[in-house]
């Protein structure tokens, strides 16, 4: 269950003092997608920092980069996508995010347009 939204999150890598802004595109109870300057790699891992505009509850989950491309800059004002898995969500947090997702429209999966 993927769905799209346009949220403020943090990523906080190691060997940074402060956490990066970047922008969520979309989220499920397993992963999100982010845009954001920060070059990263896959296999890479940070943290993702995140509040639901409608919820009270903060999230904070160790993730690793599965996929990384070029971010449409236009739209997001981004250099690069990330896919994140989450690695650490514990079965509560996964369905209170299931809950708080259920909701919402399916995602438009994204693809990068030729130039």
């Amino acid at each position: 269950m993927r769905k799209p939204l346009h949220i403020g999150v943090e990523l906080l890598r190691r060997g940074h003092d402060n956490p990066e802004f970047a922008i969520g595109a979309d989220l499920s109870p397993s992963g999100a997608l982010v845009f954001s300057d920060a070059a990263l790699d896959p296999s890479d891992y940070v943290v993702l920092r995140f509040r639901l505009p409608w919820s009270d509850d903060r999230y904070a989950f160790l993730s690793e980069v599965v996929r990384v491309q070029p971010a449409p800059e236009e739209e997001t004002g981004a250099l690069f996508g990330f896919g994140l898995r989450f690695l650490d969500v514990s079965p509560s947090e996964r369905l209170g995010l299931r809950q708080e997702l259920q909701d919402l429209p399916p995602a438009v999966p994204w693809v990068p347009q030729a130039n």
